[in-house]
């Protein structure tokens, strides 16, 4: 079928016969002179000048009249005209839509881009989820037949209205279908106990779709629903039970709920107290790959350890307890084992002697007081095993400054490490020793080429801003490490670095002009610079050119 054809219309111009009548009115020439009109005026009107100005007000006022209806006119004009044309621009606006490319899209390729809304965290805000049901119906409706982007299930009941949030997670979990679910519930408080109950009596009938669980909840409160998830748990990858306040002598009633969950490979803890203090029952320690005890004692971390003979990741947090002297066993080798996530113990040894790590590739480390007690001897045998193949190294550093002797002393043991960390706790105010941990970084340069080299093999490096830092000092071993292993490099036998990283900046007034252009020239030769600032834009070098990024939202 042919389109249809309309001839333009002309568009006319020419006003009604009442405005052109009412355009045409002009004022009366005034029968008195002005100065008899001034107030206060003196001179007196005569009986005919009276008459004249009665006369001229009775043809003002019949002029009045008829511009007032002449406006009334042009009201009711322009109200139908703002009306038709608001008829018109939806007809443009609706018709114009179908010639929409985006119209063209296939339903299947729309669920792919929403499909990318899903976060790729586990358990995330609601609000990206949503966001494509707000746009139009068609997109509404395809956002709501993609099972899996309503499968991540956020509630804390501690902010109370319990009604409308059973509500929507039931709506979720309808549109969820039969896909695997993220669960992240909460309950931080007794006061909202009988809501708790209410959510886990919503989301336990469903532990058969569960993939990854976090649940939290405080001390003392009731979780004995739990339980009805036990041989219920098929898809169960990931757990996270954290446990607030809690007491010495508390037992839960789900002792063996999450014994049995033939996919569950990654399991934390996080019980305020410690590890040992609650019961959290049986689990398939045989089966997991990774496990953060949080809080617990060297003993329990060993008692762990050697229960679980696939794990690949471990963490903890020693609390810091003398135990009785153990007799001194053959250490156990840990095949699998990767990532070793450890913070102080004044009695470590007694974890790190029970144990070899053959395959170790990324080790963060917590030690404080160096200066008194320096490195642990059993730190500095595990570098020595492991340094021909760790590839990353975090080192946090509390208590009293370090020495660069000891800093030496401990890099000696890692010739072959490619990325070095190192931080400060947040929640203390911590004096890194900057300036002995920039010197001992520092390559040598020439003629000083016989001088020890701290790390040759370094090529990331990433450093928290402390108490001491010098923005030349370390610009200078940036320069140091950059220029040191380049081609034309007299020091071949340094690596060299390809990024670096300062965490934690206060401000960017920490560097001057100087400093900040020559980070920009190293930038523009290929060095990969990000310092993170903590109130303001951070700085990123981008091929020689310092610019802000987004709100740097912590390390």
């Amino acid at each position: 079928m042919a389109p249809m054809v309309t001839a333009a219309r002309p568009i006319t111009t020419n006003p009604c016969i009442c405005l052109l009548h009412a355009d045409e009115l002009s004022l009366p020439p005034t029968p008195v002179p002005e100065s008899s009109l001034r107030r206060n005026a003196a001179v007196v009107t005569t009986p005919s000048e009276k008459l004249q100005i009665h006369s001229a007000l009775s043809q003002v006022h019949r002029d009045l009249a008829e511009l007032d209806v002449a406006l009334a006119h042009l009201e009711s004009v322009k109200t139908r005209l703002l009306l038709k044309r608001k008829a018109f621009q939806t007809f443009s606006d609706t018709h114009y839509g179908a010639l929409s490319s985006i119209r063209l899209i296939p339903p299947e390729i729309l669920t792919e881009i929403f499909s990318y809304l899903k976060p790729h965290q586990h358990y995330s805000p609601r609000g990206d989820d949503l966001l494509s049901t707000h746009i139009c119906q068609q997109w509404r409706q395809i956002a709501l037949s993609i099972p899996h982007l309503w499968s991540n299930i956020r509630v804390n009941v501690s902010r109370g209205h319990i009604k409308p949030t059973l509500e929507w997670v039931n709506a979720w979990l309808s549109r969820a279908k039969g896909s695997p679910l993220c669960i992240d519930i909460e309950c931080c408080h007794l006061y909202f106990e009988d809501d708790w109950k209410l959510l886990l009596d919503v989301v336990v009938p469903h532990s058969h779709r569960w993939q990854h669980a976090a649940i939290t909840f405080i001390s003392g409160a009731d979780i004995s629903r739990l339980y009805k998830a036990k041989d219920h748990l098929p898809l169960l990858e990931t757990l996270d039970i954290s446990v607030l306040e809690s007491s010495q002598s508390e037992d839960g009633y789900e002792a063996d709920t999450f014994e049995i969950a033939p996919m569950l490979k990654s399991v934390s803890i996080n019980i305020e107290r410690s590890f040992e203090s609650w019961s959290i029952g049986r689990l398939p320690f045989t089966q997991l790959e990774a496990f953060n005890a949080g809080f617990c004692s060297v003993p329990c971390a060993v008692g762990l350890l050697l229960i679980m003979p696939n794990i690949v990741s471990f963490a903890a947090q020693f609390r810091e307890h003398a135990y009785p002297a153990t007799t001194y066993i053959s250490p156990r080798s840990l095949s699998k084992l990767e990532d070793l996530d450890i913070e102080y113990s004044i009695q470590e040894e007694l974890f790190l002697n029970h144990f070899n790590f053959p395959c170790l590739r990324h080790l963060k480390y917590h030690q404080s007081n160096l200066q008194h007690a320096g490195w642990n001897p059993s730190l500095i045998s595990l570098l020595q095993r492991s340094s021909g193949h760790l590839k990353s190294f975090t080192l946090l550093i509390s208590g009293e400054r370090c020495s660069q002797a000891g800093l030496q002393k401990l890099f000696r043991f890692l010739p072959k490490l490619p990325h070095l960390s190192i931080a400060s706790r947040r929640d203390t105010n911590t004096m890194l020793g900057y300036s002995e941990i920039i010197e001992c970084l520092t390559a040598p340069s020439p003629p000083n080429t016989d001088v020890y080299r701290a790390l040759p093999e370094l090529r990331r490096l990433e450093l928290d801003y402390a108490s001491g830092f010098e923005a030349q000092a370390f610009v200078d071993m940036v320069e140091s490490r950059w220029r040191s292993g380049s081609a034309i490099s007299e020091v071949p036998t340094i690596a060299r670095l390809k990024s670096i990283k300062l965490r934690c900046v206060p401000s960017a007034a920490v560097f001057d002009s100087k400093a900040l252009d020559r980070l920009k020239e190293f930038a523009a030769e290929g060095l990969d610079i990000n310092v993170e600032i903590v109130e303001g834009l951070p700085l990123c070098f981008d091929e020689g050119i310092c610019k802000g990024k987004e709100k740097f939202e912590g390390y």
